[in-house]
C-alpha cells in the first residue's frame, strides 16, 4: 500500500480548566479570579454560557434554582495528554482541595514508602526489576487501601461522563426547541448506560474492599472480602472493638437484627446495596422505557434556564432522575470514606519523596 499523504498528528496545546458539575446538565466554568460562567442557558433558542458570577453569587444562584453541586473537575492537557481529576463536593467537608480517593491513595503510598525505605536501607543498589518485585509485594492492608482508592477514582470517571452526557443532551434539547412533553434519545445512551452500571459496580467494590480491611483489622483474616460475608460473621454480643466497625454500627449502617444476635446491613449501606443489586444483577439501567430517553424542563423560563432529566425506577418503586440518584450516592459514598479514612489511624498526608527514595533520575 502506497503512502500518498503524510499529516503530522500534532499534540493539542497545553492548557487547564476548572469546571463545577451541577445536577440537570448545568456546568460552571471558572473564567477568572472568583469569576464563573454557567451554561447551557437558552438565549433565543441557542445554548450559550452566561456570567459572570462571583463564587458567592454562583452558590446563591444554584441554591435558588435547585441546582445541586456535584464536584469540581480539573481538566488538564499536557504534552498532548488529557486527564481529569474530580473532587467531590460534600456538605460536611469544607475542604474540597483533595478528594476521598486521594486520602486513600496517600494511606497506601505512605505504607509503601515506609516499607521501601526499610528495604533500601539494606539494599542500596537495587535494579528496576528487583524494585518492581519489592513494590508488588504489598502487605494486605497496603493493597486494600489502594484498591479502595482505585474504586473511588472510578466513581469520579463515571460521574463525570454521566454529567457530561446530561450537558450534551440539554444543549441538544435547547437547540432543537424540545419541551417537557417531547422525549428524545441519542446514540450516546449506550455509553450512558455503561457509566451508570460502572458507578454502582464500583460503589460495591469499594464497600467490599472496606469489608476486607475491617476483616483484616479485626482478626478475621482476608476471607471476609465482601460486606455480606463480614456482617454474617458478626454477633451483637461479641463485636470486635475496631474504630471503623464501631463507626458503621454507631451510624446505623450495621445493626442488630430484631430478636436475634445477628447483625445486618441497614442505613445507607443497605439502600445503595439494593440499588446496586438491581442495576448490576437484576435489571440493568436502561432496560425499562422510563430510562431509554430524556426530556428538558424549564427551571426559569425568563432566564432561559432548563434542566435535563431521565428517570430511573428504583427498588422502592420510586421514579427519580438518574443523575440526582447518582449525585446523592456519590456524595454519601465519598463522605463515608473520608470519615473512615480518618479512623484508620494511618498516615494520610501527601507522600514526601526523600533522597533515600530516589533510585535513579532519567
Amino acid at each position: 500500500m502506497s503512502m500518498e499523504t503524510v499529516v503530522e498528528l500534532s499534540a493539542a496545546s497545553d492548557g487547564a480548566s476548572l469546571i463545577i458539575h451541577f445536577t440537570g446538565g448545568i456546568h460552571a466554568w471558572k473564567i477568572g479570579t472568583n469569576l464563573w460562567d454557567i451554561g447551557p442557558i437558552s438565549e433565543g433558542g441557542v445554548p450559550v454560557s452566561k456570567g459572570s458570577f462571583s463564587t458567592e453569587e454562583l452558590q446563591k444562584f444554584a441554591g435558588e434554582k435547585g441546582l445541586h453541586a456535584i464536584a469540581f473537575e480539573d481538566c488538564v492537557m499536557s504534552s498532548g495528554v488529557y486527564y481529569l481529576v474530580m473532587r467531590e463536593i460534600t456538605k460536611k467537608n469544607e475542604n474540597h482541595l483533595f478528594a476521598s480517593a486521594n486520602e486513600w491513595r496517600n494511606i497506601e503510598s505512605n505504607i509503601t514508602q515506609a516499607r521501601l525505605d526499610d528495604y533500601l536501607t539494606e539494599h542500596a543498589k537495587t535494579g528496576r526489576d528487583e524494585l518492581d518485585q519489592v513494590l508488588d509485594a504489598k502487605t494486605s492492608i497496603e493493597a486494600v487501601t489502594g484498591y479502595i482508592s482505585d474504586s473511588l477514582r472510578s466513581l469520579d470517571i463515571s460521574v463525570s461522563a454521566i454529567s457530561d452526557h446530561y450537558y450534551e443532551q440539554l444543549s441538544l434539547g435547547i437547540r432543537e426547541g424540545y419541551d417537557k412533553d417531547q422525549r428524545f434519545e441519542t446514540a450516546g445512551n449506550i455509553a450512558m448506560y455503561a457509566h451508570v452500571h460502572a458507578f454502582f459496580l464500583q460503589i460495591g467494590a469499594a464497600r467490599d474492599y472496606l469489608a476486607k480491611l475491617i476483616s483484616i483489622r479485626t482478626g478475621f483474616g482476608e476471607s471476609k472480602d465482601a460486606i455480606n460475608r463480614l456482617v454474617d460473621c458478626l454477633c451483637v454480643d461479641r463485636l470486635p472493638n475496631d474504630a471503623i466497625l464501631n463507626y458503621l454500627v454507631t451510624n446505623g449502617n450495621i445493626v442488630n437484627k430484631a430478636d436475634t444476635r445477628r447483625m445486618i446491613q441497614a442505613g445507607w449501606l443497605e439502600e445503595v446495596g439494593e440499588i446496586r443489586n438491581q442495576f448490576v444483577h437484576k435489571r440493568p439501567y436502561g432496560s425499562l422505557a422510563c430510562g431509554k430517553n430524556g426530556f428538558i424542563d424549564s427551571t426559569d423560563h425568563t432566564l432561559g434556564l432548563h434542566r435535563y432529566s431521565r428517570l430511573a425506577s428504583l427498588p422502592n418503586g420510586e421514579n427519580r432522575d438518574i443523575l440526582d440518584v447518582v449525585a446523592y450516592h456519590y456524595e454519601q459514598c465519598n463522605q463515608f470514606f473520608i470519615d473512615i479514612a480518618k479512623l484508620t489511624n494511618m498516615r494520610r498526608e501527601i507522600r514526601t519523596i526523600t533522597d533515600k527514595g530516589i533510585i535513579n533520575i532519567r
